[in-house]
């Protein structure tokens, strides 16, 4: 069984986008356990939500924030006081859900710019009542109980369908303890004081692995294991985490692919993506698939290309194209609509493919939807954000005027949809609504969110 590439996402605090595109929030070392967390917040605290109040409009580069006003319970570490403003996004793909009159366990970071605590997301910040027990305990023990400290982690979350543990040595003040992740790639170990420590993991595959807070060294990289260390210091008391990212690589995948994408008219294309996808798979394993931006002269190159057979393609998923996409159907090397026409790209070890000119079926038929957003009561919805959607694909969005009027572009014959949302004081979407074929969608009628 091909073991699958494993793409964390651990960020401390959270990659995110306004609520206005639909994009997600990633975030890494979310499994960081509650000692991890206590000692690297600003302030740990509980207290009850008294008011929210969102801020004016953030300048350019900014997110949006609310300001939560806490009435404080219980005070851990780093607070002294009996009411908190403490900032939080608004408006942002990452936000939490607070509500007036709710109790958190709150794990709080200053902000350096205002001086204010501020509420990440993907940390343990909760509601209190779910999930917090083992939170409230470590709080409340700090102190009390007798110091303990320790070196914890995650490798690799889940690296493989059948989960293959990692060995894990620990060696620091003259001595070596080890362990192994457990399923999840977990692992902990209890160290007798605080001190400087070197983890060291071994990993039974060849991989890239990555920290986003600590610097990892290689020792070994083979076709049977990966060895890599990393320094922690371990205050009295405390613990260290740290979670790495394990990206499975192949040492022989050392071959690179490059030419330039042409139209029907033999000109350079300039815009979209090229896909190289291994043709013939193992049965019961995903193809090996990379992408490659056009150049603004139409060239596109890959490297770290592995030993095998594989297909040059266009649009691959023969979907409506967004804004990154070439405006041009699925297309196979050299120009083929189909795969049964298409002809592979042998490559070796080592192998330099250059010179390949792939050309492009001719490019989708360009058109511009035209439709109107209004409230109920049938007036205007002015500077309503308008989005296109091909099926489940979101494709783009674009502004409606102040008659509540927009303009999209499309192109092909795809089944496009297409959906408005207000956003402020009275936020607001409509239904996905059908695009003719030819002719206009029926107004987007905006019905306010509940609140």
């Amino acid at each position: 069984m091909r073991r699958k590439l494993l793409l964390a996402a651990l960020f401390v605090a959270a990659s995110c986008a306004l609520a206005a595109e639909p994009a997600a929030c990633s975030c890494v070392e979310y499994g960081a356990p509650p000692c991890a967390a206590y000692w690297s917040a600003d302030a740990v605290f509980t207290g009850v939500i008294t008011d929210i109040k969102k801020q004016p409009e953030p300048p350019p580069g900014s997110l949006p924030i609310a300001l939560l006003h806490f009435i404080v319970e219980d005070k851990f570490r780093g607070i002294n006081v009996s009411e908190a403003d403490v900032e939080t996004l608004s408006g942002t793909s990452c936000d939490m859900a607070f509500e007036k009159g709710e109790r958190w366990l709150v794990y709080g970071y200053r902000n350096e710019a205002t001086g204010r605590l501020a509420i990440h997301p993907c940390t343990r910040t909760r509601r209190l009542g779910h999930g917090d027990n083992e939170d409230l305990a470590y709080a409340r023990a700090v102190g009390r109980a007798a110091p303990q400290q320790s070196v914890g982690g995650a490798i690799g979350r889940r690296l493989t369908d059948e989960p293959q543990r990692v060995k894990v040595t620990v060696v620091g003040g003259g001595r070596t303890f080890e362990t192994t992740t457990d399923d999840d790639g977990n692992f902990s170990v209890q160290l007798p004081k605080g001190g400087a420590y070197t983890v060291r993991a071994v990993i039974p595959f060849s991989a890239a692995v990555i920290s986003h807070t600590t610097p990892v060294r290689e020792l070994e990289v083979s076709d049977e294991r990966t060895v890599v260390e990393y320094p922690v210091e371990v205050p009295a008391g405390r613990c260290a985490y740290n979670e790495l990212n394990v990206y499975e690589v192949d040492l022989h995948a050392t071959a690179e692919v490059s030419g330039k994408v042409l139209d029907e008219a033999g000109q350079p294309l300039t815009r979209g993506y090229v896909h190289l996808v291994e043709a013939a798979p193992k049965e019961g394993s995903e193809p090996w698939t990379n992408n490659a931006r056009i150049g603004d002269d139409g060239s596109f190159k890959f490297e770290r290309v592995p030993v095998g057979s594989f297909l040059l393609v266009l649009n691959p998923s023969d979907e409506a194209p967004d804004d990154s996409d070439a405006p041009h159907p699925r297309t196979f090397y050299p120009h083929a609509a189909d795969r049964a026409q298409a002809s592979p790209l042998v490559v070796t070890e080592g192998l330099k493919l250059e010179g390949v000119n792939f050309r492009v079926r001719a490019a989708l038929r360009k058109r511009v939807i035209e439709g109107r957003v209004q409230w109920p009561d049938g007036k205007p919805a002015a500077l309503a954000s308008v989005s296109l959607y091909n099926g489940d694909k979101y494709v783009r969005t674009v502004k409606a005027d102040a008659r509540g009027r927009f303009e999209v572009e499309a192109y092909g014959d795809f089944d496009y949809q297409v959906s408005a949302t207000v956003y402020g004081d009275r936020p607001a979407e409509s239904e996905k609504v059908k695009v003719p074929r030819d002719g206009r969608p029926a107004p987007l009628v905006l019905k306010p969110k509940p609140e």
